[in-house]
């Protein structure tokens, strides 16, 4: 039997990896698709349905993400020759 328990801490914050990633794509010639024109450092996660904004997040935030509790049972142990 194995019992466990995850307690994630997540944290949004600012694009800290704006410069690499636009690096990365310079290098293997691949299209940036906007991403050098807008604003760098900056956080924005939207989701939109039916015309309605569900979520508008644009500054740093942090906290504890879904806590699960697992557990498991080994149903069936096959006999091994001595």
């Amino acid at each position: 039997m194995e019992w466990g328990i995850r307690i994630p801490y997540v944290s949004h914050g600012e694009g800290s990896l704006d410069s690499f990633i636009e690096g990365w794509h310079d290098a293997f010639s691949l299209p940036q698709s906007g991403r050098d024109v807008v604003p760098r450092d900056q956080l924005t996660y939207r989701y939109t349905r039916d015309g309605n904004t569900l979520l508008n997040l644009t500054s740093f935030t942090e906290g504890l993400g879904d806590v699960r509790i697992n557990g498991a049972w080994q149903w069936y142990r096959a006999k091994t020759p001595d």
